[in-house]
């Protein structure tokens, strides 16, 4: 019973290892591919889940199906992986900006100085 166990768990631990040669041996053949900015892998027991992220933000049919052959040559038997287009979620952000009045040091000091200044023919007094 204990080889079956180790038999499923192989195949996860080989894509889900930090890091691991495979992981980067696929990434970088996936990136290689022309329209890629990013690649997530997702994995689970036997398979992965490859999340392709384009330079485009639609995730064309051909930009997967061409991942998807990367995938195919690149990984062997017994693990499987799939290329999908992330779910992008738009967001709106929208904030307010208020600007006060800072007292100025350097201002005030300049109108003491001016006005402390004797003006000729006038008494200092």
């Amino acid at each position: 019973m204990s080889s079956v166990r180790s038999a499923i768990r192989r195949p996860q631990s080989k894509l889900q290892s930090p890091n691991g040669a495979n992981e980067a041996a696929l990434r970088f053949q996936i990136i290689q591919v022309p329209g890629i900015q990013d690649v997530v892998f997702a994995p689970v027991a036997g398979t992965f889940t490859c999340y392709v992220y384009g330079i485009a933000s639609d995730g064309s049919a051909a930009l997967l199906q061409n991942v998807q052959q990367a995938i195919n040559n690149t990984v062997a038997f017994p693990l499987t992986g799939i290329a999908v287009a992330p779910d992008l979620v738009g967001i709106s952000l929208t904030t307010t900006l208020t600007l006060t009045a800072v007292f100025d040091v350097g201002h005030l000091l300049l109108k003491l100085y001016v006005s402390s200044l004797h003006v000729i023919g006038q008494d200092a007094s």
